[in-house]
């Protein structure tokens, strides 16, 4: 399979939890990992995913105290709550590579990003064991083991030049967007906006999900991610932000069901990740011919509110700049939701195996047995 390595991406930083994987390289078999994401979908972003931060694993002690409103409270308290010292460290990194991305030419600043890249490819085996793994289960025989490798080092670089791109967007307006993204498929969503139950924009860990959804957010489109918070609140504060200042809303993965309903009766877009559950609180189906627990709510919310549900990517090119498409929307089958399940993993599948070189599935998706008790494969 072709692929060019100068296209990459920056990796995660502090994963805390252990994995393996069935590879020469990463001795064991992955194991699906619990409690993560939202749902850009589940998990942890719908948009879990939808994250650039995702592959980093920090634990966040929390100190509680109870005391009237004295020094302790207005004091104390604020100074506890902070992260640990690997947390500051992760955001320090994030502030420091926003200011390289504003400050530096886009050529340079995805230079860093590939050598930062390539350097946590050989130090942090969790998420190169997981995206291994999961290359594995999509390419099967078709590639081998040093094939996967090469792959899964280009995968590496090109996430961290699509954080590079997230880094940029606070200064960004829509004129340099219009510029920076070429879309297609607009009138799609136009269309299924006119069914009055909302959209769900449904995408996958693949490209520039931020950029997409800030295009889209510019063009004036009522986008609500929902994001998974992480351990540490100011990188969820950091990322947030961002996100917000391209106008879009970002909802909590313990969101309530009654709000999401809400957004998509008054006619709104909520995007998500469907190609992993993080949150643990999907279901079980058939994902490239084995199973795997994946987003599911999202069906529910279309089929009970009416809406339509519209697959679509942002996919960076190699030059620069990004491709938005969006599909053909995808009606709730009436009282069949598992139906209108498989029909969008089946749509996944297919922008998967289209851009393996920008998927970005730093997480186990495939357990190594499936829910009967039978092994996964």
């Amino acid at each position: 399979m072709p692929f060019s390595l100068h296209e990459a991406p920056l990796p995660n930083l502090f994963p805390l939890r252990k994995t393996g994987v069935s590879d020469s390289f990463c001795p064991g078999r992955g194991v699906a990992q619990p409690g993560s994401a939202p749902a850009w979908g589940a998990g942890g972003r719908w948009f879990e995913s939808s994250r650039p931060d995702q592959l980093f694993s920090v634990r966040l002690a929390h100190v509680q105290l109870v005391s009237s409103l004295s020094f302790a409270d207005s004091v104390l308290m604020p100074m506890l709550r902070e992260p640990p010292i690997v947390g500051i460290v992760a955001l320090w990194f994030y502030r420091l590579a926003a200011f390289l991305a504003r400050c530096l030419p886009p050529g340079l600043s995805y230079v860093l990003a590939d050598r930062v890249a390539d350097l946590y490819f050989w130090i942090r085996r969790r998420p190169r064991c997981a995206l291994l793994a999961n290359l594995q289960v999509v390419t099967g025989a078709r590639m081998d083991p040093a094939d996967r490798r090469r792959l899964a080092k280009v995968i590496f670089r090109n996430f961290g030049r699509s954080i590079v791109d997230f880094l940029r967007l606070p200064a960004m307006d829509r004129s340099t967007l219009n510029r920076q993204v070429r879309a297609e498929g607009l009138e799609r969503l136009e269309e299924a906006l006119q069914s009055r139950g909302g959209v769900v924009l449904l995408t996958a860990h693949i490209g520039g999900w931020e950029v997409g959804g800030a295009y889209l957010s510019a063009l004036g489109y009522p986008v609500n991610a929902i994001a998974r918070n992480h351990d540490a609140t100011h990188i969820t504060r950091f990322f947030n932000t961002r996100r917000e200042e391209r106008g879009i809303r970002v909802l909590g993965t313990g969101e309530r069901n009654r709000e999401l309903l809400r957004l998509l009766e008054q006619g709104e877009c909520i995007a998500l990740l469907g190609d992993w559950d993080g949150g643990g609180r999907g279901t079980w189906a058939t994902f490239f011919g084995r199973e795997a627990r994946v987003p599911f709510a999202y069906v529910k919310f279309a089929e009970r509110t009416g809406g339509q549900i519209v697959p679509g990517v942002a996919i960076r090119n190699p030059t620069g700049g990004y491709r938005v498409r969006l599909d053909g929307s995808i009606k709730p089958t009436p009282g069949n939701a598992r139906s209108t399940l498989d029909r969008c993993l089946r749509v996944l599948e297919q922008y998967i195996s289209e851009n393996l070189t920008q998927w970005f599935a730093f997480n186990p998706i495939w357990p190594e047995e499936a829910p009967n008790g039978k092994p996964g494969s």
